[in-house]
């Protein structure tokens, strides 16, 4: 027979059991937020190039009749090619060019065919099955093409998902999604598989407005799992099926939380005037390479060294180059990549950058200078690829 002092042992270490597994399920759960502040981070007037960037080469985009190029919406760039969202009169279209900026082909045809899109929201690339998916508002649908524009397949849209700003692969057959505001929906970033099926809604917005707008430029890191939430100073990590804060970025911004100081129904502009009022410069950009993180906010940015967990910071939002290297503007990124980060140029960039070398009394090589100093009704964009150290 079995004593009361055994029995009060065995509930006693029982106890002592559980509490041990729930102490270690917590432990795996608890992830452990990286503040960047002025402690970690060391301030510029003006980021020099030359301890980041080893070289940087760059291509002008050709004009054709079939490559006319209006306002550029998004640039993305796999297999050594360089895809163009661009507007032209209103009517959207993705153009490729290789890496010299020499016009390939077009994605696609507009129209009300089965294999054709009416309106282009946004497109994404999936690097890991070497194929194009486009984002069809009108036509509520995402049509899938390989790199010579010829059409794959189709799949309906989920009302979801209707309104997509951006999207970027994370895996083969995944990726991460971003959708515009309206009074109809609430969701703003999901995850979900390659035909936009299996959602899993990673965040809501705090923010509801009527009428569609973007909060942010670059909102998820090229191939990466790294995204914004809107109106907000922390970058969250998409991992193992779980949104995880990974950066809080606390430099010359005051913490706003759009959940408690935005009104359902305000308008957007005036709820992002009155934020930068109080202080705050919500993220409007992330980019990622191997080695470095870069954050873009209103007129400041921050290159973070992933691997030391320090980082430099300018507040004027530009990094000066040299007689090889091209000054980067902040503003002008639009992707990052395992080794570089890439810019583009349009001629009021080019502007800014003849100002720079001729108030440093710097002279550019030759390629540079045929660059900046070219007729200006030649107005073709220009990508510039920064390769990094």
């Amino acid at each position: 027979m079995i004593s009361n002092k055994c029995i009060i042992e065995k509930i006693v270490a029982g106890i002592v059991f559980i509490s041990l597994l729930t102490a270690c399920a917590t432990t795996q759960t608890i992830h452990q937020i990286l503040e960047i502040t002025k402690d970690n981070v060391t301030s510029t007037d003006g980021l020099n190039l030359t301890n980041y960037v080893d070289s940087c080469c760059f291509a002008t985009l050709e004009t054709t009749q079939n490559s006319l190029i209006g306002k550029i919406e998004d640039m993305q760039f796999s297999d050594n090619k360089i895809f163009v969202f661009n507007s032209v009169f209103g009517n959207s279209e993705i153009l490729v060019f290789d890496k010299t900026g020499h016009f390939l082909n077009k994605i696609g045809t507009k129209g009300n065919g089965p294999n054709e899109y009416l309106s282009i929201r946004s497109f994404s690339i999936n690097s890991y099955k070497n194929y194009i998916a486009v984002f069809d508002s009108y036509k509520r649908k995402i049509l899938k093409y390989d790199y010579s524009g010829k059409y794959l397949e189709s799949s309906p849209l989920m009302n979801e998902c209707g309104f997509i700003i951006k999207s970027r692969f994370i895996s083969k057959d995944r990726m991460l999604c971003v959708n515009g505001v309206n009074s109809h929906t609430s969701t703003i970033i999901f995850e979900c598989d390659e035909n936009l099926q299996n959602i899993n809604i990673i965040s809501r917005s705090g923010l509801r407005c009527d009428g569609l707008f973007c909060y942010s430029n670059n909102p998820i890191a090229v191939d990466s799992k790294y995204y914004i939430n809107p109106l907000s100073n922390i970058l969250y990590k998409w991992i193992d099926n779980e949104s995880i804060p990974a950066f809080k970025i606390d430099l010359n911004v005051k913490q706003y939380i759009p959940e408690k100081e935005v009104i359902v129904g305000d308008d957007y502009l005036k709820s992002y005037m009155t934020s930068l009022k109080k202080g705050f410069f919500p993220l409007s950009g992330i980019f990622e390479s191997d080695k470095y993180l870069l954050f873009v906010q209103s007129g400041y940015f921050t290159l973070w060294n992933k691997n030391e967990n320090t980082g430099t910071g300018s507040m004027c939002g530009f990094a000066n180059g040299t007689k090889d290297i091209l000054p980067l503007s902040a503003c002008s990124v639009v992707n990052g990549t395992a080794n570089e980060f890439t810019s583009l140029l349009l001629n009021k960039d080019l502007d800014e950058i003849k100002n720079f070398y001729n108030r440093n009394h710097i002279q550019p090589n030759a390629k540079i200078s045929n660059l900046i100093n070219k007729n200006k009704i030649e107005d073709n964009p220009t990508v510039v690829f920064y390769h990094l150290k």
